[in-house]
């Protein structure tokens, strides 16, 4: 919708109001930079701005020159109804430009207000599969091959010297035949006329925010589950599986000994070092009462003896709740290498078009992405049945 395209201003260095152009291309604009609306205005005319008005934020700047202030506590954005945002029926918004771009921005700033909450908690399955992510990109297409690099067993060479032309560790990086898309996730709601004028916008970003944080925690479990489990959509086989008794023998048929799972940590460390290991809460407790943990002070008397090329510090654990992993199995994965996640956020384009021509009656929010296996050899999965 080229039309579609209103007014606002920010305020340069010096006092002087910049205008700029407001138009739904603003969402494109921003996902092939891999960023936020805000983020995407604050690249482009940060610059410019000036850094003591409205927190120096380009975003606060213009919706402040459409007189809905986001940043104000007690009143302005949050506290508006979403209907009189959309048709323009607040104070001040007199103009049709003012009233297009108010329209075009308001699902930007409400995405913004569900995304940040700084009450959250920060323990949580979603905060801390976070990092767990070692890529993070966004392409602007919604298909994708899966990079597969083959190491050849590299770390296993034997080290030579060479002429100066000649390369002794070679890596192969190719992709995946087939092509994949990239599945698409939503969330939102669907209001009638009467309720736009009656809930204030700080109302409906709280039902927001509690559905996207229900598709995110389910999301969060089926992606783990095709990690470590496969995927035959993605054409990602299972991990494969090495019994915990190769480790030692008084190992397995559900009991877990120290010398077992220490050993299993350290196994092929040349390269790949476990920092988290994944498993449900039964064989947490099986980790830490493992058969044969030193206690505090036996640690403290053989701290000497300590290898100085073994990490000392055991790995966190992150639990997962039952059906994503098998029971008794215990997965570990070096967080700088295994996995990566690849987004398409263009959705939120037709989703703002939607709501704009709908004039709000349905507030949609789209994600695209997908979670894969970035490198197999940084994953590890042992079994103690």
């Amino acid at each position: 919708m080229a039309g579609l395209i209103g007014k606002a201003s920010f305020i340069e260095s010096g006092g002087r109001p910049s205008e700029i152009p407001i138009s739904i291309d603003l969402y494109k604009l921003a996902a092939d930079s891999n960023l936020s609306v805000p983020a995407y205005l604050q690249q482009e005319y940060g610059q410019k701005a000036d850094k003591n008005y409205a927190n120096g934020s380009v975003f606060s700047q213009v919706m402040a020159s459409l007189n809905i202030p986001i940043n104000a506590k007690g009143r302005g954005f949050q506290g508006m109804a979403l209907g009189d945002v959309l048709d323009g029926t607040f104070q001040a918004s007199i103009t049709q430009d003012a009233k297009t771009a108010c329209a075009i921005l308001a699902p930007a700033a409400i995405l913004s207000i569900v995304e940040e909450n700084p009450a959250e908690d920060r323990t949580d399955t979603l905060s801390m599969f976070e990092k767990l992510i070692a890529i993070d990109e966004s392409i602007s297409s919604d298909t994708f091959a899966i990079p597969i690099f083959d190491l050849s067993n590299a770390d296993k060479r034997q080290a030579s010297a060479i002429g100066q032309s000649a390369i002794s560790y070679l890596g192969r990086l190719t992709i995946s035949r087939k092509s994949h898309t990239i599945p698409t996730f939503s969330y939102g709601l669907k209001a009638s006329d009467e309720a736009l004028k009656a809930c204030s916008i700080n109302a409906i970003t709280i039902h927001l925010r509690s559905l996207r944080k229900s598709l995110a925690s389910n999301l969060v479990r089926q992606q783990l589950n095709s990690l470590i489990n496969g995927d035959r959509d993605m054409d990602i086989k299972p991990l494969s599986v090495v019994p915990i008794n190769k480790y030692d023998s008084e190992a397995g048929n559900g009991v877990l000994t120290h010398k077992a799972y220490m050993k299993w940590l350290w196994n092929d460390r040349g390269i790949y070092q476990v920092d988290y290991v994944l498993c449900n809460e039964d064989d947490y407790f099986r980790i830490i009462e493992r058969k044969g943990c030193p206690n505090i002070s036996l640690e403290q008397m053989a701290y000497a003896t300590k290898p100085i090329n073994k990490n000392i510090f055991e790995p966190q654990i992150f639990i997962l709740n039952e059906g994503v992993v098998p029971p008794g199995t215990l997965v570990g994965i070096d967080s700088r290498y295994a996995i990566a996640r690849l987004k398409n956020s263009w959705a939120n384009f037709d989703a703002v078009e939607e709501m704009v021509m709908l004039n709000g009656k349905a507030l949609h929010f789209y994600e695209r992405q997908v979670v894969y296996r970035h490198d197999d050899q940084a994953f590890k999965v042992t079994t103690l049945n």
